[in-house]
């Protein structure tokens, strides 16, 4: 017997008649168009600005989003036909960790080094515990594989930098 699938409930697409309604139709987008933007300026290096403002009467609230940039800046951009400055160099963050000129420049002891060696080890043992997994599952063994459980891989060399200067 054929299986029935679900029917997908079509939503008639209308204006919303009172300002209430248009209000939490803007609070509920907004957040959404922000988190889009976002992404589209980490993934794809965009400089956008975003202006939201409320349809209720009593509002004088404008939203704003911006990328790179500031909000006004890019506005003043578009208005006067100029590009916006690029601010994002997309070459700058290639290279490894430890390749980076400034990386020992900010130690001033032996426990900072310490510190920054230590986390270039976590990094090691995760990147490996994260390559053990992806053999695993191409061999089809899916028992128990975990990555990194007590590693945190999302750390940057700002991080780096700032917990070995407040250690010592």
């Amino acid at each position: 017997m054929k299986k029935k699938g679900g029917l997908k409930r079509k939503i008639p697409i209308e204006k919303r008649e009172t300002n209430a309604q248009r209000s939490v139709t803007c609070n509920k987008r907004r957040k959404t168009i922000f988190s889009k933007s976002a992404d589209l300026c980490r993934l794809g290096g965009a400089n956008i600005a975003v202006f939201v403002t409320s349809p209720a009467e009593s509002s004088d609230v404008v939203y704003s989003f911006s990328g790179y940039s500031s909000s006004s800046e890019i506005a003043d951009c578009y208005f006067n036909g100029k590009p916006p400055p690029k601010k994002f160099d997309p070459q700058a963050k290639l290279g490894f960790l430890w390749e980076d000129p400034n990386l020992y420049r900010n130690c001033d002891d032996l426990s900072e080094l310490n510190i920054i060696e230590d986390r270039l080890e976590r990094l090691k043992k995760y990147i490996m515990e994260c390559l053990e997994k992806k053999e695993k599952l191409e061999l089809g063994s899916l028992d128990e594989i975990t990555c990194g459980s007590d590693l945190n891989p999302n750390v940057s060399i700002d991080q780096i930098y700032g917990n070995a200067s407040s250690s010592s």
